[in-house]
């Protein structure tokens, strides 16, 4: 995994940030609902975890832009992904975040529990 920085316990990169055009407003919306809930998550998962941010325009020659949003969690024995498209940026961003941890390692803990059993 890679280094996490101090304080947190997640690292959040972007894949695709620099090819589609955004407004500041955009930005800073966007970067204000992945710290929110990256928040959420590190309250959930309590171990340092990945999150890979990738976005798309779709439709860059018209004038209204559709926007995909695919967000990879990656933490130790587990990698999930979730992908959304909209045509407003937070919304997609926000939208992304509906999978749920915690059930993923209570499945996870009771696949071993039944393996060791065998």
């Amino acid at each position: 995994m890679t280094q996490i920085p101090k304080g947190t316990l997640y690292d959040i990169r972007f894949v695709g940030l620099s090819s589609i055009v955004l407004t500041e407003h955009q930005e800073k919306a966007m970067h204000m609902v992945l710290e929110k809930e990256a928040c959420k998550l590190q309250e959930k998962i309590q171990e340092p975890f990945l999150l890979i941010v990738h976005l798309k325009e779709i439709g860059k020659d018209s004038k209204k832009k559709e926007y995909s949003v695919t967000i990879k969690l990656e933490y130790p024995g587990t990698m999930l992904s979730t992908t959304h498209e909209d045509w407003d940026l937070e919304t997609a961003v926000h939208r992304c975040f509906n999978f749920n941890v915690v059930k993923k390692k209570e499945k996870m803990a009771s696949d071993l529990r039944r393996k060791q059993r065998e």
